[in-house]
């Protein structure tokens, strides 16, 4: 009798044991989709194995060998896995040998995936739309972003009239001050005749000069200094600046031109055609 009794105790402690184990193997063997899951120390025969190349879009199971190691002639594996779909899976599908070894038949390890939506839903629920707040919030910076960009473009669009036109009036004035120059010269040489110069007429009379010498020689680009120098290496522009320097430092010679005769030939230059 007490045989008997210890046998069924034996008998129910290892159904128990089984049944404990299958459970947890069961629940080791579900998660749902996007959930991560770990199964360690599966022991599987033949080579050892690595991840099947797949593209991760595409696959409905993303697996990762985390670690391996030798267990006999097999192989013993901790893995990780998580469904990108749900449904039931064979882990060891998404396995294969390394290095080209010759596969052989391994046992199945199915997981499976459940849906993290209520049962009977395929979709997931649709958003409710949202207003943004009035004042504050994304709103509010993107109305600010965009007053700033149009500003900012109406800013840029506004320095380059204003660079157009600052352009063409200078370009107006050369040319004015080409056509007076000899009106524009006439009193200053005037004044001249009376004595010495000031410095701010001086400085008036060369402008004018280099002025009317920029746009016959094509200097607009060059500075006042290289622009000097070229008048002086030209062989018109260079006879007159001397003619008209030694006119101006000699007031008391007797032979010192008249101002007609002095401005007559810049009269000519400006009555050649262009």
């Amino acid at each position: 009798m007490g045989t008997h009794v210890t046998t069924s105790h034996r008998l129910a402690l290892v159904l128990l044991t089984l049944s404990t184990s299958a459970l947890r193997a069961e629940e080791q063997g579900q998660t749902t989709v996007g959930v991560p899951r770990r199964i360690e120390g599966i022991v599987l025969p033949g080579p050892r194995l690595e991840v099947r190349p797949s593209p991760r879009q595409k696959t409905e199971l993303v697996v990762r060998i985390l670690q391996d190691y030798r267990h006999g002639t097999e192989w013993r594996y901790d893995l990780e896995y998580f469904g990108q779909q749900s449904g039931t899976f064979d882990l060891v599908s998404f396995l294969q040998p390394r290095d080209g070894a010759e596969p052989v038949s391994l046992p199945a390890v199915p997981v499976v995936i459940g849906s993290s939506l209520p049962p009977g839903q395929i979709e997931p629920n649709p958003l409710e739309p949202a207003s943004l707040p009035q004042f504050g919030g994304y709103r509010r910076m993107i109305s600010l972003a965009v007053v700033g960009w149009v500003l900012g473009l109406l800013g840029i669009v506004a320095w380059m009239v204003r660079h157009r036109l600052r352009t063409f009036g200078q370009s107006d004035e050369q040319i004015g001050e080409s056509h007076s120059v000899v009106e524009r010269l006439r009193p200053l040489l005037e004044h001249a005749l009376d004595g010495p110069i000031s410095n701010r007429q001086q400085a008036e009379l060369e402008r004018l000069i280099l002025s009317f010498w920029r746009q016959r020689l094509d200097l607009e680009g060059v500075s006042a200094i290289e622009a000097m120098h070229a008048l002086r290496s030209d062989e018109e522009a260079g006879q007159l600046l001397v003619k008209l320097e030694h006119w101006l430092h000699r007031p008391d010679s007797d032979e010192r031109e008249s101002i007609d005769s002095l401005l007559r030939p810049y009269e000519e230059i400006l009555s050649r055609p262009t």
